[in-house]
């Protein structure tokens, strides 16, 4: 569905690339999540391929169709479901519905049909003539969401669905992304919510300063990755505790140092697991947590970023 290549960006005024050298590819019919810390690219990335900015390095195509010749008929066939609502606020649900249908030329019998399938979907029926401005947070999500669906679009860019909403409204949006995507929508998704993206998505990938530093089926990635040891401390950790940890280690430039909680990614066997625990009693360390096995998304993306997702 996506493919990308070499795709590079500078803001205006700015020293260092927006986006460095990006190659993605996402496969239609997917569930693609886009994870990186906040400034890692991913706004621009979505800016880009969702034609809001202009690049002029690198090659996208969408559906086989060239980004630089075929932009319009791109756009057509897809559609962007943004973090800020997307709607005016001192219109009803169905003013707003016939207002975004109409930019997209939508007429008649055609308008009238989308506006009540995607009033339908989004359960929006009780509300159809309430100001958007009265609305909770979950229900201008899915006002959001249902603007976003008018134009039936084949390829959905969803941007932080479910920011500052209670958990139904929350436990409802990500029902209806599922339903989405079996049905045949690609679906582009990011999020700063781990479980979301363990729940809903098939494939992935994580940029950080706009380098793809990882990407390819989830379960494929989480199996590839070295099992990983994550000790969190209340004391700060002296030069002699690390010096005689590098020491117990096989591959001590696998071992992380952030914020008193220390990362190793690499097999250890039980006799050295012990041996690190022997080390951290005979310094009087005070051990908060220690966590030995398989990565899961949120330790992945740790472990690649060396930051939390808000950073």
């Amino acid at each position: 569905m996506i493919d990308i290549e070499g795709l590079s960006y500078q803001y205006a005024g700015r020293d260092v690339l927006a986006l460095d050298n990006v190659c993605l590819s996402v496969e239609s019919g997917s569930c693609f999540g886009l994870l990186g810390p906040n400034g890692a690219g991913k706004t621009s990335l979505v800016s880009i391929l969702t034609g809001l900015l202009d690049f002029s390095v690198g090659r996208i195509a969408i559906d086989g169709l060239d980004f630089s010749c075929e932009r319009k008929a791109i756009q057509h066939q897809s559609a962007l479901v943004p973090q800020e609502y997307a709607f005016y606020p001192k219109l009803s649900v169905l003013e707003n519905l016939i207002f975004f249908g109409g930019v997209l030329g939508l007429r008649g019998s055609d308008l009238k049909r989308r506006i009540e399938e995607c009033i339908g979907f989004c359960q929006l029926e009780s509300v159809c003539s309430r100001r958007a401005t009265t609305f909770s947070g979950g229900l201008k999500r899915r006002l959001n969401l249902a603007i976003g669906l008018l134009g039936s679009p084949k390829l959905l860019y969803l941007d932080e669905p479910t920011v500052g909403i209670d958990p139904q409204s929350r436990q409802f949006i990500l029902e209806r992304i599922q339903e989405l995507n079996s049905n045949g929508t690609t679906i582009i998704y990011t999020s700063h919510y781990m479980e979301e993206v363990e729940k809903l998505c098939d494939s992935m990938a994580i940029i950080d300063h706009g380098k793809v530093l990882i990407q390819g089926k989830k379960h494929q990635l989480l199996r590839d990755c070295h099992p990983q040891l994550v000790m969190e401390f209340t004391d700060k950790l002296d030069d002699d505790f690390m010096a005689g940890l590098h020491q117990l280690l096989p591959n001590p430039e696998r071992l992380g140092l952030n914020d008193r909680v220390l990362r190793y990614d690499g097999e250890l066997n039980s006799a050295q697991l012990a041996s690190i625990h022997t080390l951290v009693s005979s310094q009087n360390l005070s051990l908060l947590r220690s966590e030995y096995g398989e990565l899961g998304l949120e330790q992945l993306f740790l472990s690649l970023t060396k930051k939390a997702l808000r950073d």
